[in-house]
């Protein structure tokens, strides 16, 4: 039985199906040892629209893309993550349901918490606004 809003409801066969699946982490977020090997900086499509980006995005906006490698990946500049301190990872999502986002979520908490239990995710939902 699960619940909707405190309402007791039986789950459907296909229900109870679905939430026995377990998405798979892909090979470069499984095991303990991360490799990252720093990209490009951020940028907009429209130049004009940068410093609304940078106010809104202040701590990623304008900093390097990082290409997650698999651990036995031999990229010379790449940097090997062993220690993971705890982190808290948000994620904002757009108001609208997408193809694949549950499996994103439940993907990065799962690695979240084999690198570190103690780290966590944190969900936003809504218009981002300027301060």
């Amino acid at each position: 039985m699960d619940s909707d809003y405190g309402i007791p409801r039986e789950l459907s066969d296909l229900q109870k199906l679905r939430s026995q699946y377990q998405p798979q982490l892909p090979p470069c977020l499984e095991g303990t040892t991360v490799r990252v090997e720093f990209g490009d900086t951020t940028t907009s499509l429209d130049p004009a629209d940068a410093h609304t980006i940078a106010r809104a995005f202040p701590h990623t906006y304008g900093k390097p893309l990082a290409h997650f490698l698999r651990a036995t990946a031999k990229v010379p500049d790449a940097q090997i993550i062993t220690e993971h301190p705890a982190i808290r990872v948000g994620l904002v999502f757009c108001g609208r349901q997408s193809p694949g986002g549950h499996n994103v979520v439940w993907g990065l908490h799962k690695a979240l918490k084999i690198h570190n239990p103690n780290s966590t995710l944190l969900g936003f939902l809504g218009k981002l606004h300027s301060v």
